[in-house]
């Protein structure tokens, strides 16, 4: 239990949002000429003030950077093998681009896009099957709110055996299935745990 509260404790260290100024309301640029009035409009000294428009959150544009690991529990089999409870664990890096429903965007256990698309690569250090280590693997993911689905391909140089991945998620679960040519099929749920770092800025 231990082991597991400071594993945690270093993967969460650094976890936030930093916004940046760009579109920022409240920010101008003094030597960009004003915008002209809307037509019909009298800006004179004197003239009676416009209508006042209520503001709106314009959204936001967001970049996220996670890393960490990951752990899940399912069944495997290869060819002619019957199924057989499996575990499996591992690293992953990814890295996001998206938009936001807000301006400053604020989350700290899970940063969630509007919408979004970015790249996984990872390592399975520990599976069912095969007679070494697991593989290595890419994916292109597309993101949406809490939901994600990646799709790449796994490849092992040490059992010379790859094949499809897809990863199908929602905020720190998955439900992954991992097909090895000639080597077996898997399927697994499991947690990440994974800090990041995250950009944002207003649209």
């Amino acid at each position: 239990m231990r082991r597991a509260l400071v594993v945690a404790s270093v993967a969460l260290v650094g976890c936030g949002i930093t916004h940046l100024d760009t579109n920022a309301p409240g920010i101008a640029n003094i030597r960009e000429r004003p915008a002209d009035p809307p037509p019909g409009t009298r800006s004179y000294p004197g003239a009676a003030p416009h209508a006042a428009e209520p503001p709106e959150d314009p959204g936001g544009h967001m970049i996220v950077a996670s890393y960490g690991g990951f752990a899940g529990v399912g069944g495997a089999g290869g060819p002619g093998d019957p199924a057989k409870v499996s575990y499996v664990a591992g690293a992953e890096v990814s890295i996001a681009k998206g938009t936001t429903r807000h301006a400053r965007p604020d989350a700290f256990f899970w940063p969630t896009m509007e919408s979004g698309f970015g790249a996984n690569l990872g390592f399975t250090a520990a599976r069912p099957l095969g007679r070494t280590i697991g593989p290595l693997y890419a994916e292109a993911e597309l993101r949406r709110d809490l939901f994600s689905l990646a799709a790449g391909w796994v490849w092992n140089p040490l059992d010379k055996t790859h094949g499809p991945q897809v990863t199908f998620g929602l905020g720190p679960m998955f439900l992954r299935f991992t097909h090895e040519l000639d080597l077996g099929t898997q399927l697994h749920v499991g947690f990440w745990l994974k800090g990041y770092s995250a950009w944002a800025w207003s649209r």
